[in-house]
């Protein structure tokens, strides 16, 4: 009865952003699978239309990317799945996407922001960036490639900013720049970042990346030290290898670790009383320009 009532208000005229949060938090329905996001004309509540395309990426339960158009305007739609863990994930992420924005960073323009009554998720659009060269990197990475990345963390760092989930898919070349276009796991500092912060930041990007070699870690180090005005030493370059070799074990024994209890990709499954871990990733295609 609750529910009845409620969805003539959902489907009516736009509310204020507060509205719209609490509406979406006492009276969402049930979440659709991801199939039933893909191509669907979507009345947002100020009244403009998004028309929704292909499925970028999805994580099952939790969000789901899609390519779109707003207006005459392509985009990004990303949707958040569930009431509760929903919001959560959206607030934070919608945080972190307008402090790329607000910071100055090239970063994609958030040009909605809200709960979708008609998709059962919380929704913000984002100004869709094209890419004019092929991404992700594959393989070996060159050297340019080291030191443009170093120059985008830089700018990030100078900025206040700093991006904790730093894989390649959240960054997308346009025009020669790196556009950071995930707000998910970004944070946002009143000045720019401390010595001891931009350091350890390095240390996440190359403690991933285990593409980089030691020559490539310690000219993109200096490359950055250098940008930022700051002399080193070989302590501190002898510091920084063996704080990114500890991250590099520490990160394989995480993921090692989670596979086998089945995380994201990879899913716990049982026959003939066997257990096993199934790889259930989809590798997408090479982006091309």
């Amino acid at each position: 009865m609750i529910e009845a009532l409620a969805l003539p208000l959902l489907a009516g005229p736009p509310w204020p952003d507060g509205g719209w949060l609490l509406a979406g938090l006492l009276f969402g329905r049930p979440l659709p699978p991801d199939e039933r996001l893909v191509d669907r004309r979507i009345r947002l509540h100020d009244g403009r239309e998004l028309q929704t395309a292909d499925i970028i990426h999805r994580y099952p339960g939790k969000r789901v990317l899609l390519n779109g158009v707003l207006g005459d305007v392509e985009v990004v739609a990303k949707f958040y799945l569930g009431r509760f863990a929903g919001w959560r994930e959206w607030s934070r992420g919608l945080r972190g996407s307008r402090a790329l924005q607000d910071s100055g960073v090239p970063a994609p323009a958030v040009l909605h922001a809200a709960y979708a009554a008609p998709a059962h998720a919380w929704l913000t659009v984002l100004e869709r960036i094209h890419i004019d060269e092929p991404w992700p990197p594959r393989g070996r990475v060159d050297d340019r490639l080291n030191l443009r990345m170093v120059e985008t963390l830089l700018q990030h760092h100078r900025n206040g900013i700093i991006q904790n989930d730093l894989n390649w898919a959240n960054f997308l070349p346009q025009r020669g720049t790196l556009y950071s276009i995930d707000g998910d796991r970004v944070h946002r500092f009143r000045a720019p970042l401390s010595r001891r912060r931009t350091l350890a930041n390095l240390v996440r990007f190359y403690g991933y990346k285990t593409m980089f070699d030691e020559r490539q870690i310690l000219a993109g180090h200096a490359h950055y030290c250098r940008l930022r005005g700051w002399s080193t030493d070989d302590t501190e370059r002898d510091r920084l290898l063996r704080a990114i070799h500890l991250a590099r074990r520490n990160t394989a024994g995480r993921v090692a670790a989670r596979s086998l209890r089945g995380w994201k990709h990879y899913r716990q499954q049982r026959r003939g009383g066997r257990r096993s871990i199934a790889d259930r990733r989809r590798l997408p295609p090479m982006l091309q320009p």
